[in-house]
Order: C-alpha cells, then structure tokens, then sequence
C-alpha cells in the first residue's frame, strides 16, 4: 500500500506507520466490516471529533488493540485529523519516556542487586 500524504504536512499514514508495516491490518481497514463499522460510529456519534467537535477529516482512532479485528465499539473513538495525529505524537513522547524510565528503572535494580 502507498502512504498517503496530504501536501506540505506529514500525516499518520507515513512510511513506517503501523498501518504501512502490517498488510494484514491496513487490508483489514478497508474491509466492508471495517467500512461499515466506521460509517456506523460516525453517524451514531454525530460525525463530529470527540475532542475537538470538527466534523471534517475525521478518523476511527483504536483506544486499545487488544480486540483488534473483533473491536467494541468502546474501543474506538471519532476524532478529527489534528486531533488524531496530536494523540499520536503525544503518545509516542510520553511512550519514549516511560521507556526510557524502565530501562533505568531495570538497570538500577540490576546493580542495586549486584552489590549485595
């Protein structure tokens, strides 16, 4: 699958997305159960960002993959473009930190235990 992009601005769907590194999962984003899913929640959700209340550009963000291909509609949320790719980035800073203060976390209780 080509990313798609949008002039000037990189968007969600760039290389090394989840979406373009796993065929299985963007194939299944355009199935009709997926379509009919999405077109579903939006209308049952007012087709408005549930941040922000735009109601253009919007996505079918997964709060949680852990029913991935079986979701409940709990499990998604509408949100708009901004909105969407805000989450995101947001999510990967605060994800970078956690990491970063297991693996100290981890290596403190290494040599913490060492010592002994």
């Amino acid at each position: 699958m080509k990313p798609r992009r949008k002039q000037g601005r990189n968007r969600w769907r760039s290389k090394g997305s989840f979406e373009t590194e796993n065929p299985e999962y963007a194939a299944y984003l355009k199935s009709p159960e997926w379509l009919a899913l999405r077109k579903r929640l939006f209308a049952e959700r007012g087709n408005k960002c549930a941040c922000c209340g735009k109601s253009k550009d919007l996505r079918l963000h997964h709060k949680t993959y852990v029913r991935l291909y079986d979701e409940l509609d709990s499990d998604l949320e509408v949100l708009c473009e901004d909105c969407h790719d805000g989450l995101h980035k947001r999510w990967g800073k605060i994800a970078k930190r956690a990491s970063e203060a297991a693996i100290k976390e981890v290596a403190l209780f290494i040599s913490f235990y060492k010592t002994k």
